[in-house]
């Protein structure tokens, strides 16, 4: 007994200080509410905890022998991708953050993140001093001098950040530093000619962060570049490459000018995936890009009574206004019961010139359906049965409701708001 008490007493301390925490402040408070912190892979993030802000608008995460070293994702916001940063994690130090809305992220603790999130301070600094300068036209000696000082900013966090994870990171975002002066033109090129000369691929610590998504996102102009991102991407597994292409195919597809996305989809993307057996997931991307912005809106018909009579219509042949909004909703989906009173109030005030509401609602039955397109005047109603497994819904590639779709008058998706605050905000203009 005195053995084991004193062998308590030695160890103690030890296994305590190998009890770390992952901790941070969000700030305005009132504009987060929970947060989920995931362990990142090579092609995907796996759930690891979650926890909801105190009041002070903080979070503090007890990692434990299982939160094994590695890159972590901490999720504040959907969508996820867009509301979420990555940490360090080591294994043995503490990690403090602050994430300002205006300022951004900063660190507090962590040897690890203050030196990284140091680094890309710095070098955003000395890259806008170089980009001024050549707007200018500064001479020649000031460009060595702006070099040279980038160059030394590299040298110096290379150093700090010896034996540590974040070495990789710095190392790999080195900047191209051109020999003598030159345009800003040739200087722009240049970057993209010497972009990847830096960077491996290959390397597990940066395909397991957002690193190499956001350096191919920045990279990628045109198809020609996207050529040369998947030459990049032949050197790692196809399950990597298979994830890279899939993120950004989602991503471009966010911009009104997808050409990029319907490029990576149709030479790269779908392809891989049928290479690989995945026909169910090529059908899905082939869908997406079916309703991508920019895209005319697949067309559904629906019938309506019009001069005592029963007749049968389509999305295309409506005429008459200048807008129109889809929302694939249900009343089974307490969300949709709150927000779609609320979207129907603010519709009576637009003119139907302006802006026409089609509700299709997913449904299992009618019963609930008829009950609450009772209170929701201002949409033309259409009932979609099977819920999930709807053709329109299916073809519009439905997973979550309310789903909003706004499209001109030629039927293109003009935008695909995320929540009802910003459809509002989309729609305001109609009054």
């Amino acid at each position: 007994m005195k053995m084991s008490a004193l062998l308590l007493m030695v160890f103690l301390p030890l296994i305590l200080q190998a009890q770390h925490t992952i901790s941070g402040s969000f700030s305005p408070k009132e504009n987060f509410t929970f947060t989920i912190l995931y362990k990142n892979t090579a092609t995907e993030k796996l759930y690891s905890k979650d926890m909801a802000l105190d009041s002070l608008g903080n979070v503090n995460y007890k990692m434990t022998e299982k939160d094994a070293a590695g890159i972590y994702s901490l999720v504040y916001a959907i969508p996820q991708e867009e509301n979420s940063f990555d940490i360090i994690y080591n294994g043995k130090e503490d990690v403090d953050f602050n994430l300002d809305m205006k300022k951004g992220i900063s660190f507090t603790a962590s040897k690890e993140n203050i030196i990284y999130n140091d680094y890309n301070v710095e070098m955003v600094a000395i890259n806008k001093k170089i980009y001024e300068a050549m707007v200018s036209n500064k001479g020649s000696k000031t460009f060595k001098k702006l070099f040279k000082e980038q160059s030394k900013v590299q040298q110096k966090f290379e150093k700090q950040s010896a034996g540590l994870i974040c070495n990789i990171f710095i190392k790999a975002a080195a900047p191209y530093l051109p020999k003598s002066f030159i345009s800003v033109e040739t200087y722009n090129q240049e970057i993209q000619n010497h972009y990847f000369d830096s960077i491996d691929v290959t390397n597990e610590t940066l395909q397991k962060s957002k690193f190499l998504f956001d350096k191919f996102i920045l990279f990628i102009r045109n198809e020609k570049d996207v050529d040369a991102v998947v030459s990049q991407l032949s050197k790692t597994s196809e399950d990597f490459q298979l994830s890279m292409l899939d993120r950004l195919f989602k991503e471009f597809s966010k911009y009104e000018n997808n050409l990029n996305s319907k490029y990576i989809g149709n030479q790269y993307l779908i392809p891989l995936l049928e290479k690989n057996g995945k026909t169910k997931e090529a059908e899905v991307v082939k869908t997406a890009m079916n309703t991508a912005i920019g895209a005319k809106a697949p067309n559904f018909s629906w019938e309506k009574v019009q001069d005592g009579k029963l007749i049968s219509t389509s999305l295309y042949d409506q005429k008459d206004s200048e807008n129109y909004l889809v929302v694939f909703w249900s009343s089974t989906c307490s969300h949709c019961l709150t927000e779609m009173p609320k979207l129907s109030k603010q519709l009576q005030y637009i003119e139907k010139s302006k802006l026409e509401a089609i509700a299709f609602g997913l449904e299992d039955g009618e019963e609930s359906w008829n009950k609450e397109i009772k209170i929701l005047p201002n949409f033309t109603h259409i009932l979609g049965l099977e819920h999930w497994n709807n053709k329109v819904g299916k073809a519009y590639d439905i997973h979550v409701t309310p789903t909003f779709i706004l499209l001109n008058s030629d039927k293109k998706i003009i935008a695909k708001p995320q929540t009802l605050e910003e459809l509002l905000g989309l729609i305001s203009n109609k009054k």
